[in-house]
């Protein structure tokens, strides 16, 4: 699992992300890399179930949910073992995220403010629509997850974007 997402995070390395995802030849390279470790992600599952943190300790969960964040198919079905989990046993970061992802697939809106797109001209990120946004950092901070605003500004460093109200575009 560790091999896997050091490849899947190998082929995203790139000096602009978001630059990089414009450019064709990248993005088939990605998704070459998603596909293979994903059929080895599943692999993994039909022997053994959902890698949860007592089965391969915590970096390895983490690296399995990785890998599936970065396949659609995949998706629907991590998440589902991933619930199906015993407390402790998945990050709730890594829940959370993969929770909205599905969500924001499916057409509804997420619940913990994780998933956003590219405005039409790139210069800037929005998120996807939120669920009740009144208690999203509650939510958050169940989860693990930073106030929203922090995350905010750590998308704006790593993809050096700006991150707009959705509310507002």
């Amino acid at each position: 699992l560790l091999v896997l997402r050091d490849s899947d995070q190998a082929v995203r390395s790139a000096p602009s992300l978001a630059d990089s995802l414009r450019a064709p030849a990248f993005v088939a390279r990605m998704a070459q890399r998603d596909s293979l470790d994903a059929r080895a992600l599943r692999e993994i599952i039909n022997a053994h179930g959902w890698p949860g943190r007592s089965l391969v300790g915590s970096e390895a969960s983490s690296a399995a949910f990785l890998i599936a964040q970065h396949n659609d198919s995949l998706q629907p079905k991590a998440l589902a073992l991933m619930r199906a989990m015993p407390p402790g046993e998945v990050s709730p970061g890594d829940l959370a995220l993969l929770e909205d992802r599905v969500r924001v697939h499916r057409g509804e809106p997420q619940r913990f403010a994780t998933q956003m797109h590219p405005t039409p001209d790139g210069r800037a990120l929005v998120f996807d629509p939120i669920e009740d946004p009144a208690r999203l950092d509650e939510r958050r901070a169940q989860a693990g997850l930073p106030p929203l605003d922090v995350y905010c500004c750590l998308i704006r460093a790593s993809y050096g974007r700006d991150v707009l109200d959705s509310a507002k575009h």
